[in-house]
């Protein structure tokens, strides 16, 4: 869909696909060791830095024309950012694991499995804290839940059609359609299945 987007903005070349992968691999270098500053200090980060910057996965994702690079952006984010949002109670950082969270999930959902990892210890938190009669841990694990669980449904769940507005035009060697903008560039293909008859029109 990134592509996709890209392709309809300004054109998709190499240039942009490789920008693509290669600034989220640079955002991680710069982004990560300082979410670490509360464990590490100025040498130790600096150090991880180093290891980060030779690492054969990380370089290997920032070359490749995948999101891979973005997903270990969003996935190691993910965790300091949840610690700071319970411990310090600064709604920011709770947004911030929401978004890391939901984007995420939506380039591969099993990324849940560490995005989401947070919640098991928080709910053991928030549980040892309501029977204490304090509920409002509860509560704001609840509405952050909710938003995060309100986000990925939408976004992984979200129907996929043509672009509105465009034209389609059947192809019967390979049973789909094709749909075409205003200008009469080709915007998108879509599997014969679902559409009644060739006298497809979204607009």
């Amino acid at each position: 869909l990134w592509y996709e987007w890209l392709s309809r903005h300004g054109g998709l070349d190499e240039m942009r696909m490789r920008a693509s992968s290669l600034l989220p691999g640079l955002a991680l270098l710069a982004l990560f060791p300082w979410l670490l500053r509360r464990w590490l200090d100025p040498g130790e980060r600096l150090t991880l830095l180093g290891l980060m910057a030779v690492s054969p996965f990380l370089i290997y994702y920032a070359r490749f024309a995948r999101p891979y690079s973005l997903l270990a952006l969003l996935v190691s984010a993910s965790l300091p950012l949840a610690w700071f949002w319970w411990y310090e109670r600064r709604r920011v950082y709770g947004l911030a694991w929401c978004f890391c969270l939901v984007l995420a999930a939506w380039i591969n959902p099993v990324s849940l499995s560490l995005t989401a990892a947070p919640v098991v210890w928080f709910g053991a938190d928030a549980l040892r804290r309501a029977g204490a009669r304090d509920f409002r841990p509860v509560a704001r694990l609840a509405i952050l839940g909710v938003a995060a669980v309100t986000g990925v449904v939408a976004l992984l769940w979200a129907p996929v059609g043509p672009p509105v507005g465009s034209q389609a035009r059947y192809d019967a060697g390979r049973d789909s359609y094709k749909f075409y903008g205003a200008s009469g560039s080709f915007t998108a293909e879509l599997p014969a299945s679902g559409f009644e008859s060739p006298n497809v029109s979204t607009g």
